[in-house]
């Protein structure tokens, strides 16, 4: 069961993130993640109270203070957790698979990090990344071996792939000014260039997704890819690792039974566009098959079109394309 947090007089500082990216800093006595609104007094340049619904809540940040000794890991490996807005946090979570919970608290692995904890809810991570290249988890999986990995790499390399940065200039979203100087944040930081950019206000989440994906469209493949076309690694080792780096199930479509009426639910145009494939529903939650599990803007465009959550599992490409 995921614990409540009491502060009494003394009270927490915290921010609250949601889901379309804004945040609010503020007090909390009391934090229950079971409760259905969260009561916050603000600060940050606002006086009094609010009282927001947790279904418009990402993340609960409790701010560090003097003498704060930090929430044990439960042995998990740290993760990226990407939440709803485009912020990415690097943490090692709490009872992240306890059943029933809506949601988990975690330990900033950043040791620069201004939070002690954060309480995350499920319904505000987009994804959840082992922080681990895939290529040295394929090795240390015994997939493919160190010199196979250096020979994927290097081919890799050899591809021009047009840098996100370059786009943005391209479409007038930053100055070069902002650029170069959001680059050396980035090389300092040890993040993604797009993070850093969003935090600086120089851009939105939009922004870099339509940049990703058109970076996308103009090629460059993934070393995943590259291994596999190399005959380096097989397609399904490649798509197991990638389940495991993204904490998602596997499925074989051949020994999965797949539920006819979630195929249904979604017109043949938009399976065949974003190369998924429905396998099962309720009410509330279809499951997609889908290759590429960094695919946000497929993700996004099925729960549009479905308005229900959409949980994720891990298929070898061919096998979706057969299907």
């Amino acid at each position: 069961m995921i614990s409540d947090r009491s502060y009494g007089a003394a009270a927490a500082v915290v921010t609250v993130g949601f889901l379309d990216g804004q945040t609010q800093a503020g007090t909390l006595t009391r934090f229950s993640p079971l409760a259905a609104d969260l009561a916050l007094t603000l600060t940050g340049g606002l006086t009094g109270k609010a009282t927001y619904p947790s279904e418009r809540i990402a993340y609960v940040a409790f701010q560090s203070a003097p003498g704060d000794r930090p929430a044990p890991s439960d042995g998990a490996a740290t993760l990226k957790l990407h939440v709803s807005g485009g912020r990415t946090f690097l943490a090692d979570p709490v009872n992240l698979d306890a059943p029933g919970a809506i949601g988990f608290y975690a330990r900033p692995a950043d040791p620069q990090s201004p939070f002690r904890e954060i309480f995350f809810y499920h319904h505000g991570v987009l994804m959840k990344e082992v922080n681990e290249p895939l290529g040295a988890m394929l090795v240390k999986d015994g997939k493919i071996g160190s010199q196979a990995l250096s020979i994927g790499l290097d081919a890799q390399k050899e591809q021009k792939r047009t840098p996100i940065g370059q786009i943005l200039l391209e479409h007038k979203k930053v100055d070069r000014a902002a650029l170069d100087h959001a680059v050396v944040l980035q090389k300092r930081k040890g993040t993604r260039l797009g993070e850093v950019l969003i935090e600086a206000g120089l851009v939105n989440a939009h922004d870099i997704e339509l940049a990703l994906a058109e970076q996308r469209r103009r090629g460059g493949k993934r070393i995943g890819q590259i291994l596999v076309d190399m005959n380096l690694v097989s397609e399904v080792d490649l798509s197991t690792t990638l389940a495991k780096k993204f904490q998602l199930p596997f499925v074989d479509l051949d020994q999965c039974s797949i539920n006819l009426a979630a195929v249904e639910e979604l017109a043949r145009d938009v399976i065949e566009k974003h190369k998924i494939l429905p396998v099962d529903s309720d009410p509330k939650v279809l499951t997609i098959a889908m290759g590429d599990p960094l695919a946000i803007d497929s993700i996004d465009a099925v729960r549009l079109h479905t308005k229900k959550l959409i949980r994720e599992v891990v298929a070898t490409p061919s096998q979706l394309e057969r299907y």
